[in-house]
């Protein structure tokens, strides 16, 4: 048995590396059959591409209020004590050309308005805030909305230079470091991101 086994057990660290590679090559698979949506939260939940900073998430039943159809999923995003509570988009589909539009259908449960934040950036990013898109839009409070940003906006949101649309890496919804934690405790609902 042990003669036996011994050849087998050469192939324990293969299959340990042949696991995560398996599964990005899944992922940019879905990913790439998917667009132009780029997150869509309502069947199921893929985490591959996304990175928390100081928020949990959970997929959960959109409440009945908001719900389009009855058992329709989110993702609830919980928000943190993080200087800036929020999730990134890592690697989205990075070509966005062709299209006119970003859109997010976003659900603020709050008694109060929501002040969301949302920062685009392309892979030539130096990390520095007049280097990419940003902007922020007050959710009503206790209410679903579809936002939608316009592309050529996005484009021309760096100060000395235009944001490659082809070369998209990252979408990021935060709240700001400043907003009181009474205003956002109920989270954030995140149904789907699409280009239209």
């Amino acid at each position: 048995l042990g003669r036996i086994g011994l050849p087998f057990s050469g192939l324990i660290p293969f299959f340990m590396l042949a696991v995560p590679l398996v599964t990005c090559i899944q992922a940019y698979a879905q990913r790439s059959a998917a667009f132009p949506v780029l997150a869509d939260f309502r069947e199921n939940f893929d985490e591959y591409f996304l990175q928390a900073q100081g928020t949990s998430r959970a997929h959960d039943l959109m409440p009945e209020t908001w719900a389009a159809y009855t058992g329709e999923q989110t993702m609830r995003i919980s928000f943190g004590t993080a200087a800036w509570p929020g999730l990134h988009f890592a690697e989205p589909a990075p070509d966005w050309r062709g299209f006119d539009t970003l859109a997010i259908d976003v659900t603020n449960p709050n008694q109060a308005a929501l002040p969301l934040s949302i920062r685009i950036h392309d892979r030539a990013h130096n990390n520095q805030y007049s280097d990419r898109f940003n902007t922020q839009i007050d959710l009503e409070p206790r209410e679903r909305t579809i936002v939608r940003l316009p592309i050529v906006d996005i484009a021309r949101a760096p100060r000395s230079r235009h944001l490659d649309i082809d070369e998209v890496s990252g979408l990021i919804l935060f709240v700001s470091g400043n907003s009181e934690p009474e205003r956002i405790g109920e989270g954030l609902f995140v149904s789907r991101i699409w280009l239209e």
